[in-house]
């Protein structure tokens, strides 16, 4: 973090990979996107389990997408859903993902 804050650069904030590293560290989601997100200009949006069950479909997962959207509301960036083999069948795991986000509130 401080990498990008010294230069005044952004980052990707992968909210599947964050969801297992705090698993593996202890450390609440919660608290993980707070220190993230002053940095983050582009969000990858997929639910996770454990310390390696990442890209999992929003709510197939262990993350509360309910809680975590509240928290990025006073955030600005752009975002893409994340899910493993979501471009197959014509996205079909992509668009399934926005419609759930947008069912829990949207972005």
């Amino acid at each position: 973090m401080s990498f990008c804050t010294e230069l005044g650069l952004g980052c990707t904030l992968d909210i599947s990979h964050a969801q297992l590293w705090c698993a593996h560290s202890g450390m609440p989601l919660q608290e993980f996107v707070d220190r993230t997100l002053p940095i983050a200009r582009h969000l990858h949006l997929a639910d996770a389990a454990g310390i390696d069950d990442e890209g999992l479909q929003i709510g197939e997962g262990v993350i509360d997408w309910r809680a975590l959207l509240e928290q990025l509301e006073r955030a600005d960036f752009t975002w893409v859903p994340e899910i493993w083999s979501g471009h197959l069948h014509q996205h079909r795991g992509f668009v399934h993902a926005i419609n759930r986000i947008s069912a829990l509130g949207g972005l």
